[in-house]
């Protein structure tokens, strides 16, 4: 199931501890889906022995991926300066249509 959540702007350590909540996870990971786009989740979740993610594996290999995603993923936007944005709302309407959350 896909859903819209907030994070702290900007990176830091308060955007990270909020991102290990949302994921359940002490290390995440960071994985450019597109080049507007980026994924972050668990590092270990696949071993961790979290499901497939179904949306964001979709997601992701419409655009040329190759595996799936385990575990909650939350999807940023990708700026110039490499810090974490939140998505503009017509970016956060395309991803919740190609997974199947539509608005």
């Amino acid at each position: 199931m896909s859903s819209e959540a907030s994070l702290p702007g900007g990176g830091g350590i308060r955007f990270l501890r909020s991102l290990g909540i949302l994921i359940g996870g002490e290390c995440s990971e960071r994985i450019q889906v597109t080049s507007r786009w980026e994924a972050w989740l668990d590092e270990d979740g696949m071993t961790a022995g979290k499901p497939v993610n179904p949306d964001v594996t979709r997601l992701a290999q419409s655009f040329g991926w190759r595996f799936s995603f385990h575990g909650p993923v939350i999807i940023t936007r990708l700026t110039m300066d490499a810090a974490p944005t939140a998505l503009s709302p017509g970016q956060v309407d395309a991803i919740l249509m190609m997974t199947g959350g539509g608005p």
